[in-house]
């Protein structure tokens, strides 16, 4: 996480972010209730006037694992250069208007107790992107009551709105789990997580991937183990770094190595879900991502997907790529590249 983003610092509940076709009424920041569903066969989506959850055939569910690609890897972005306008939703269309191509994933955020913003991921899948969620699990008492089952009803809803997208999603469940600040404990975090992964495969919400995302730091380190829930439990791995005047704007070879040891060792699809680098020096940026188009080529050809933290900070939290002509040729460079377009799909 990108230290100095206003919109994540504020307590939940202040601020609901949903205005969309599945957002509650104005000033609520409770998910919308679904009746009762006995056998769980289908919690479905909110109906066109959002009342009540619509039927979704098995057989409309794209899986997930086909948005992996077959080789290279997907370009994304988090893109947010106004944080007190819709917090933590993300505005794909002023990266793509410099870069003019589609982001192959668009990451916006969610937290616990915050409406689920259908109108972003469904304009995503409509226009070819891929959605990322990370959706925040709460302080460590809000994750043991989710652990311990007093939030299934929650979680259930959150699983029956993802599968009515049909298509593909990666679903980052409460990231950079790893932070002191957190205040997690391994324990209850993994218990958490198997329960949530259970409840969507009870769910059959098949188009939602796992991402298991901490920082780059927590694999370095090796503290990574202590929070990894278990092969089965995980559908891709991730980790979040960032480069910054403190530590001389490391490129991607001197972040992820341990990630991409691990990322391999477990056999899952990698994804670099939080990258950015501080332009506090001129063409630092351009540098920077000239380099990390070809250390993905030839470093970690095994990373399937890069998403860049586009977002306005202060001092050394400010990642934004627009608006310096280097730093967005650099970056047209790489979107353009034949390694980072393939299409979602076995066939690349």
């Amino acid at each position: 996480m990108a230290a100095g983003e206003p919109w994540r610092s504020r307590p939940v509940g202040r601020r609901a972010i949903g205005r969309g076709l599945l957002a509650v009424a104005a000033g609520s920041t409770l998910l919308p209730t679904l009746p009762a569903t006995a056998g769980r066969a289908d919690p479905g989506a909110a109906d066109a006037a959002g009342t009540g959850p619509a039927v979704v055939d098995q057989a409309e569910v794209v899986a997930a694992a086909s948005v992996v690609p077959a080789a290279g890897a997907l370009f994304g972005a988090f893109v947010k250069h106004d944080p007190d306008r819709d917090p933590g939703i993300s505005e794909p269309e002023a990266l793509e208007s410099v870069t003019h191509e589609r982001l192959g994933i668009d990451h916006s955020f969610q937290h616990w107790g915050q409406p689920f913003r259908a109108d972003r991921l469904t304009d995503d899948i409509a226009r070819g992107r891929t959605p990322l969620l990370s959706w925040g699990a709460g302080p460590q008492s809000v994750l043991a009551a989710t652990a311990q089952g007093a939030n299934d009803e929650l979680v259930r809803r959150q699983a029956g709105w993802l599968r009515a997208l049909r298509q593909p999603v990666l679903l980052r469940f409460t990231w950079e789990m790893d932070l002191p600040q957190r205040g997690y404990t391994p324990a209850t975090f993994k218990e958490a997580w198997r329960r949530v992964r259970t409840i969507f495969r009870e769910e059959r919400a098949d188009n939602v991937a796992f991402v298991f995302c901490p920082t780059w730091l927590a694999f370095r380190t090796g503290r990574v183990s202590s929070f990894w829930p278990g092969d089965s439990m995980v559908d891709w791995v991730g980790a979040d770094g960032y480069a910054r005047p403190s530590n001389d704007h490391a490129p991607l070879t001197e972040l992820f190595p341990w990630f991409y040891d691990f990322g391999i060792r477990h056999d899952k699809p990698m994804i670099l879900a939080e990258v950015g680098v501080n332009d506090t020096a001129p063409g630092v940026q351009a540098d920077w991502l000239r380099q990390a188009r070809t250390d993905l080529r030839t470093t970690f050809p095994l990373v399937r997907a890069m998403v860049y933290f586009d977002s306005r900070g202060s001092g050394e939290t400010d990642w934004v790529l627009p608006g310096n002509p280097r730093t967005e040729a650099a970056l047209r460079q790489l979107v353009h590249d034949p390694y980072f377009l393939p299409r979602p799909g076995p066939g690349g």
